[in-house]
């Protein structure tokens, strides 16, 4: 089995952030540049459950989260899928969908890749 070393630089933090309504909606980021989600979870903000999923704008990233219900709680994403965690500018959209209503704010961790 081959090794591969890729550069990556300069982790950073996109944050979502809402609750009951505010959700509703999908919410999208444009990357300026290329770039590779590397984690992300869930701060709760209060304790109505709900459903959250990330796509590229098309494909899954990580699979439909069921969220615990109490406030406080940190919940981080069950997968990634190393198949659509890349971000092509002017392709791709890191695109929050809410299947209800949760009240958290979700934080992705990125790194620019080449």
């Amino acid at each position: 089995m081959a090794f591969t070393a890729e550069y990556c630089a300069n982790p950073f933090i996109v944050k979502f952030e809402g609750a009951g309504a505010a959700w509703a909606a999908v919410k999208a980021w444009d990357p300026p540049a290329k770039c590779r989600v590397i984690d992300a979870w869930l701060v709760l903000t209060g304790t109505a459950a709900g459903t959250i999923q990330i796509t590229d704008g098309t494909n899954a990233i990580t699979a439909a989260e069921t969220l615990a219900t109490s406030d406080k709680d940190i919940q981080s994403m069950a997968s990634i899928d190393d198949a659509h965690r890349d971000l092509i500018p002017g392709t791709d959209t890191l695109t929050l969908v809410p299947g209800s209503s949760p009240i958290a704010d979700l934080y992705v961790l990125l790194v620019w890749t080449t």
